[in-house]
């Protein structure tokens, strides 16, 4: 299953600078890349098309593979190159005159899109130019010259489940290592995104399920085998009863009326 948590952050004005620089040339590489490959430019010879490009320079090798990454899915969307970077309403509105080019050079800009790799240098793998930080609340952007830009990350009360995938996510980057995630970033809101790995199932015995008798003031359990299909084929291995008499009392249920009566879990145990 495909995870993405996207939450506003806060940096320092150096990085929005940096980000506004670095998204104005990836954003030209991946509009430059895209109408390559609808050109029938190979995949295998795109990076050297840009590389010998003014839109390959000035970028981090990182982020042309992941723009080539980023053209090469819109160009599977669109093969046709119907695309409209910056959308056709922007588009009308600078051609009557309705936006300024600034404005349209904004349409135009995308969130810096940072591919993951799980097989990243450093203390975590996962992506190649940002590392988890959530101990401190906050991701680390490794930009330039070996400058790293801390990005804290705006959580509120709402934001307890994201914090807990996040730092699951980062412990996994730490000690498997398998983990890529892809990261989005505009000068708002910061975009993660990655598989979350599917939990195996627990081992059990076959033909051994849990059976449950819910009521308003007891919950009854039971640890069945055999064939539930075939009367008379069944036996209970274990079994046991938890009561609840002030939850019954609180929705003023009488304490003898079941509510649902034989549930099973059809899931080995």
């Amino acid at each position: 299953m495909t995870r993405t948590i996207k939450l506003r952050y806060e940096g320092s004005s150096v990085f929005a600078e940096l980000l506004t620089d670095l998204r104005r040339l990836q954003s030209r590489l991946i509009r430059s890349a895209y109408q390559r490959l609808v050109a029938g430019t190979a995949q295998r010879d795109l990076y050297a098309t840009l590389r010998s490009h003014a839109v390959g320079q000035g970028l981090h090798t990182w982020l042309i593979l992941s723009g080539m990454k980023k053209a090469s899915a819109l160009q599977a969307r669109f093969p046709q190159g119907g695309i409209v970077f910056g959308g056709r309403r922007a588009l009308v509105d600078r051609a009557q005159d309705r936006i300024s080019t600034e404005e349209w050079r904004s349409a135009r800009l995308m969130p810096l899109y940072v591919e993951g790799h799980a097989k990243s240098y450093g203390s975590q793998g996962g992506n190649h130019l940002i590392t988890l930080d959530l101990a401190e609340d906050r991701v680390i952007y490794h930009g330039p010259n070996g400058v790293d830009y801390p990005l804290c990350l705006l959580l509120s009360r709402k934001s307890r489940e994201y914090h807990r995938r996040l730092t699951e996510l980062q412990a996994r980057c730490e000690t498997l290592r398998d983990t890529p995630f892809t990261v989005s970033i505009n000068d708002q809101e910061i975009a993660l995104t990655w598989k979350e790995q599917a939990v195996a199932p627990a081992p059990g015995i076959a033909g051994r399920v849990l059976a449950l008798d819910l009521n308003p003031a007891k919950l009854g359990w039971a640890v069945v085998e055999g064939d539930l299909a075939e009367a008379g084929s069944c036996r209970c291995v274990v079994w046991g009863v938890f009561e609840f008499p002030e939850f019954s009392r609180r929705l003023g249920f009488p304490p003898g009326r079941s509510q649902i009566h034989l549930l099973f879990l059809q899931t080995p145990v």
